[in-house]
C-alpha cells in the first residue's frame, strides 16, 4: 500500500514523496513479532549470498582477462588494459557496464567486433576475409625456406 504526498514547501516542483506501509507490520511494541515472522527468510539469505559472492568473485578475473584480448584501436598494438588512451578508458568503463548487466564476453566481443571490425581483438579469428592476413606470413616463410634449401644444395654439389 502506498501513499502519496505532494511536496508543502514548493521546493521542488512535482515531486512526490511516496510512502510504503507494510501491512504486517504492527504497532512497536510487536517489533520483535515481526522479526520471528520474517525468520523463515534467513535461510534463502544465505544461499543467495552463497551462490552470489563465488560469482562476483570471478567478475574481476573475467574483466582482466577480456580488458587483455582486445586491442586499443588508437595505439599500435596494445591491449586496452596497457593503454592510457582515452577510448581505451572508455573501453574499459563500456566493459565494466556490460559485465554488470549480465553480457557474456562473447556478446560484448561481437558488439566491438561490430563496431571497430576484426582488428578490435589481439588475436583475429581466421576467416575468409582474413585469410590473406594468416597466409601471407605462412607463404613468405616457405618462400625463404625453399631459397636457402635451394642455395645449400647448390653449394654442396659445387663443391664436390
Amino acid at each position: 500500500m502506498a501513499i502519496q504526498f505532494s511536496s508543502s514547501r514548493g521546493l521542488t516542483t512535482g515531486s512526490n514523496l511516496i510512502i510504503i506501509l507494510d501491512p504486517v507490520v504492527k504497532p512497536r511494541g510487536d517489533a520483535m513479532n515481526y522479526l520471528e515472522s520474517r525468520m523463515h527468510l534467513l535461510p534463502l539469505a544465505l544461499i543467495l549470498t552463497l551462490t552470489i559472492l563465488p560469482l562476483e568473485a570471478a567478475q574481476p578475473d573475467r574483466y582482466e582477462t577480456l580488458i587483455h584480448e582486445i586491442k586499443c584501436p588508437v595505439c599500435d598494438g596494445q591491449s586496452i588494459a596497457d593503454s592510457q588512451a582515452l577510448l581505451a578508458q572508455d573501453l574499459r568503463n563500456y566493459i565494466k557496464k556490460e559485465m554488470a548487466l549480465g553480457k557474456s564476453d562473447a556478446e560484448i566481443k561481437s558488439f566491438l567486433q561490430s563496431r571497430y571490425g576484426d582488428a578490435i581483438l589481439l588475436d583475429t579469428p581466421f576467416k575468409a576475409e582474413t585469410a590473406l592476413l594468416w597466409g601471407v606470413p605462412l607463404l613468405f616463410g616457405f618462400g625463404l625456406l625453399t631459397v636457402f634449401g635451394m642455395r645449400f644444395r647448390r653449394s654442396r654439389v659445387q663443391s664436390l
